[in-house]
């Protein structure tokens, strides 16, 4: 706790003569209560929130407030006053929701009630003018130097409390989607975010063990940043092409209603799994919607396991090699319509070399080649279990 120096608020209160110092110990309390009084009245949002850690918490620094003025009337010698506890007030102040203005009006509500009950002390005890006038300086220096801590420690706290407002409604979205649209929007107002209609989830990535450092984002993006369970909601993913990744890797999930969120964070990080083992070409930005058939593909790999071990049965008996090349012959005759001339240049190999493998594909696989249904099923069976590479060109 910071302590500062002595100020001239006490050098003021000491103008009162030391024989006050005593009768005055006699009206903390009461000077206590007339301030909380005029509190209530001038700000009526005040006369409810007097409970709980905030309502402790202010209650507490209106005392602290009375007892460095009975510290310091009359006492020249007074111990230098520790103010920190209001810029942790201003600080609580923030994370319960109430405006600076709203505090600072209480402050002052509180420096007119001391006024008034200091000023009533002094003049029964006949002090004259000049030290009537310092005990109103000293009031109003007071407020003066509690309302800057205050906005000091309301600044300082601003920032990390809108971060852990922000990450509940995050969490809210992503775990709870029965969550009523008036406890969202009850959230999301006091975390600054406008509900969307629709939204976008997007996962993060990063290819080191370390993650980059976060990103800058617009307000309009709803984010937490931890490592490989970083993610974003928004409406207007088209925005990230304004900002700097910094080595992070995005995939954007589809466009959902927001109970939907979950499910299209679910299948972003999905798409960012299929980078990892190979399965989508890596980039730093992927659309889920890009690679939907992937997904759709990858989704149950146990039955496309089986259907690939069943549709591509009558390769069964041939060695790896030969199964290699006419599964990816296979494959571009499905890609290029069964053109010859264009499986030999999609292949890179001899024209009589794509002959001879249909050839051998049509005795393998027969009337399925021609069957709308089969054809699908093989085209499936093909996809699940991936092509080689093209790259050899050999019979």
């Amino acid at each position: 706790m910071a302590v500062l120096e002595q100020s001239r608020t006490a050098d003021l209160w000491s103008k009162v003569p030391a024989d006050a110092f005593k009768q005055f110990q006699a009206h903390t309390g009461p000077l206590t209560r007339a301030m909380l009084h005029e509190i209530a009245r001038s700000e009526p949002e005040y006369a409810h929130v007097l409970e709980g850690d905030f309502g402790e918490a202010f209650v507490n620094g209106v005392r602290v407030s009375v007892e460095q003025y009975a510290a310091a009337v009359g006492n020249a010698d007074s111990p230098p006053a520790d103010m920190e506890v209001f810029r942790e007030l201003g600080a609580q102040a923030c994370a319960a929701g109430h405006s600076l203005d709203t505090l600072l009006g209480a402050y002052r509500a509180a420096a007119r009630a001391s006024w008034s009950y200091v000023s009533a002390f002094c003049r029964a005890l006949g002090l004259p003018a000049d030290v009537l006038c310092a005990v109103s300086e000293a009031v109003h220096l007071h407020m003066d130097e509690v309302s800057a801590l205050s906005a000091d420690g309301y600044a300082i706290g601003s920032p990390r409390i809108r971060t852990q407002k922000r990450d509940r409604l995050l969490h809210l979205i992503l775990t709870d989607p029965t969550a009523s649209a008036d406890t969202v929007t009850r959230l999301a107002k006091a975390a600054a975010w406008t509900v969307p209609n629709t939204l976008h989830a997007i996962a993060w990535d990063h290819p080191g063990d370390a993650p980059p450092s976060e990103p800058v984002l617009n307000d309009e993006m709803l984010s937490r940043f931890d490592g490989r369970n970083s993610c974003v909601l928004t409406a207007y993913p088209d925005r990230l092409g304004g900002v700097d990744l910094g080595g992070w890797r995005v995939a954007v999930g589809p466009r959902v209603a927001l109970a939907e969120a979950a499910t299209s964070l679910r299948h972003a990080r999905r798409t960012l799994e299929l980078v990892r083992s190979g399965a989508i070409e890596d980039a730093p930005v992927l659309w889920v919607s890009d690679h939907l058939t992937t997904l759709m593909l990858t989704n149950e790999s146990v039955l496309l396991d089986a259907c690939a071990e069943q549709t591509l049965g009558p390769m069964r008996g041939l060695t790896d090699r030969q199964r290699s090349r006419l599964s990816e012959t296979l494959s571009a005759w499905f890609i290029t319509g069964g053109k010859t001339l264009k499986i030999a240049e999609y292949l890179q190999i001899h024209p009589q070399t794509v002959r001879y493998r249909m050839s051998r594909l049509e005795e393998l696989f027969g009337e399925r080649m021609t069957d709308p249904a089969q054809r699908m099923t093989l085209m499936l069976a093909l996809r699940a279990t991936g092509p080689n590479s093209h790259q050899d060109a050999g019979a």
